[in-house]
């Protein structure tokens, strides 16, 4: 992957900061294009073996200029049908179909693309930008307008390096305070924004006006009555095809892997079709949270090599900082530790390509909380919910039903908000927070006609997906040291025929993810494919001494919306605490240090 800047109007004077700020997203190349008016900067990752094409991509002849971070899937044949058409291409690059397809077909060439992105498009004759994100929000790309300028870029950091100082969004706090998540359009900084997963933002330079539209939505279940060897068949077919793209790179790929079914699944295919791939695993030496074994024995029936990244208190205190900086988001557990260590393993071993099972829990239904009566201990108070929330009644009387979810972020955000200034949270006693998530733009519309099932995972796909799984603990632990991740699970293709399953083919007897679990009969180790879902999540170590001895350092720096002498009780009494206490208020002691790094971090 890469990093992108693009500027409209009045250009700062720290556009080279502002690269600078990216480069470790692509530290092999740094490339930028200007006219009045307008700027366009890049820095490269490269995972080619040939000299590096740098970008912007700028085309005289069709008058568009672009940069894109990410990559693009089937553009080989995508370049074909365009060059049958009678268009020239001036590089090999993935991102140059980019151009041809709005110029053959406009605004609809983009839902043509497939794969991880995000870019900016200039059509300078018609003095038209469009920013636009990929559907899931794998790739990130924030913004900010004020009177002179419109700046996009792939990380916050570069918008500060423009010279624009950081504070808190209060809004988007009281939301990760109460839910965990703020809203797809905002960020935790103030006057910075998101374009939305699915969406683009069509600018008119002349009028400086911005228009938000959609191009893509997550399909609705449109069930088919296949046998569930038909439809095993079918979806082993659509899985080996979405490895097999993102697998398309002379770089030889490194694979995330646990003991759970997903990354496995993902290591096992991808075995298939290369022998150069090396596994990499977090180990939590002495924990039940360990699943190193299971890896183990993974990495030894494929005949790869396992490199294991051991992880403990201390590591997660020592490494927590420059995780929470680098993801620019918060954090509710060590993982967010873990996740950026692993990823740094990786690069150490000369990797720069990475593939991961995210999104099969999305597709397939395998989260506990879908499980009536499941009650997991990993994620109890984080999934699960331990003791009174934050109230629902109004999302009930919005909902045909509650996401399954919800009670257990109204617990977690309970228990934060007891760990703020009154003051703060006065400001919005208005305002209902989980019901702010029903009033986002179009959420009402592609809801409707959702079943129970579907609407959880509508919610979660729409929030914890985006906004942490894949920024916080996926580009976000991955892009600092260079890494480019990869996701097969997410791949449109893969999500349209996942809605064409029966729900039974998700959940049966209690088992989640039943479909996919039979469409890998043969393929993983069978104590893999028959076990209980386990998120990925360190063990709780709040009450540790590397932590309380973080906690103590982080009240002497509390960011003001925290009330330092409930959270000077609470860091008090942690040792004494009996272990379901620690697990309920580890989430928020993890929000609260994440705060606390990106106040120093970001923001000083």
């Amino acid at each position: 992957m890469c990093g992108l800047l693009a500027i409209a109007g009045e250009i700062p004077a720290g556009t080279e900061a502002a690269l600078e700020a990216l480069r470790p997203r692509g530290p092999e190349g740094r490339g930028q294009w200007s006219q009045p008016g307008l700027f366009l900067g890049h820095t490269l990752l490269s995972l080619s073996t040939d000299v590096p094409v740098p970008q912007p991509l700028v085309d005289d002849e069709l008058g568009l200029a672009a940069v894109v971070n990410g990559e693009f899937y089937g553009h080989d044949e995508i370049r074909r049908e365009l060059q049958g058409q009678g268009c020239r291409f001036r590089t090999g690059l993935d991102s140059e179909i980019l151009l041809h397809l709005y110029a053959r077909r406009g605004l609809d060439g983009f839902s043509a693309l497939r794969g991880e992105f995000a870019f900016v498009l200039c059509d300078l004759r018609q003095n038209r930008l469009y920013a636009v994100r990929d559907r899931f929000g794998i790739k990130p790309l924030y913004w900010r307008r004020d009177a002179t300028s419109l700046i996009f870029s792939s990380e916050v950091k570069a918008i500060r390096a423009l010279g624009f100082p950081l504070a808190w969004d209060s809004l988007s706090l009281f939301q990760a305070a109460s839910r965990q998540y703020h809203d797809l359009d905002r960020s935790l900084f103030d006057g910075i924004a998101m374009v939305r997963p699915g969406h683009f933002l069509d600018v008119d330079l002349r009028q400086r006006s911005i228009t938000e539209r959609r191009y893509w939505e997550l399909p609705l279940r449109q069930a088919q009555n296949r046998s569930d060897d038909e439809a095993a068949g079918l979806l082993r077919q659509e899985l080996e095809e979405a490895v097999a793209l993102r697998l398309r790179s002379p770089h030889a790929a490194a694979i995330h892997l646990s003991g759970g079914l997903d990354s496995t699944t993902i290591a096992c295919l991808a075995a298939r079709q290369r022998s150069d791939l090396r596994l990499f695993t977090v180990s939590y030496p002495g924990s039940a949270y360990d699943e190193l074994d299971l890896a183990r024995a993974t990495a030894e029936s494929l005949g790869l090599p396992l490199q294991e990244v051991r992880v403990d208190a201390a590591a997660i205190a020592a490494h927590l900082a420059a995780a929470v900086v680098g993801s620019e988001g918060l954090g509710i557990n060590g993982h967010h530790s873990a996740k950026f260590l692993l990823n740094a393993a990786i690069r150490s071993a000369g990797h720069k390509l990475a593939l991961s099972g995210e999104g099969a829990d999305e597709l397939f239904a395998g989260y506990p909380f879908l499980i009536p009566g499941r009650d997991d201990a990993a994620v109890r108070g984080i999934m699960h919910a331990t003791g009174a929330g934050l109230p629902l009644d109004t999302v009930r009387r919005e909902l045909p039903s509650l996401p399954a979810f919800f009670p257990a972020k109204a617990a977690l955000g309970l228990a934060h908000q007891a760990l703020l200034k009154p003051e703060f949270l006065a400001q919005f006693s208005r305002l209902d927070p989980f019901l702010q998530i029903l009033q986002q733009p179009g959420f009402a519309d592609a809801a409707k006609g959702r079943s129970e099932l579907d609407l959880s995972l509508f919610h979660w796909i729409k929030s914890a997906l985006p906004q942490y799984i894949l920024r916080t603990l996926g580009d976000g632990c991955e892009m600092p040291h260079g890494i480019e991740g990869r996701v097969p699970f997410l791949d449109h293709h893969l999500c349209a025929f996942a809605a064409t399953l029966r729900e039974d083919q998700l959940i049966r007897d209690d088992e989640e993810k039943f479909l996919l679990r039979q469409a890998l009969r043969g393929l993983i180790p069978e104590a893999v494919r028959h076990r209980r879902k386990h998120p990925f999540m360190a063990p709780p170590v709040i009450a540790q001494p590397p932590l309380l001895a973080l906690l103590r350092a982080g009240l002497e720096r509390c960011p003001d919306h925290y009330c330092p002498r409930r959270l000077g009780a609470l860091i008090t009494a942690l040792p004494s605490l009996p272990e379901t206490e620690l697990k309920r208020w580890e989430p928020p002691l993890f929000l609260f240090l994440s705060s606390v790094a990106l106040e120093q971090g970001m923001m000083r």
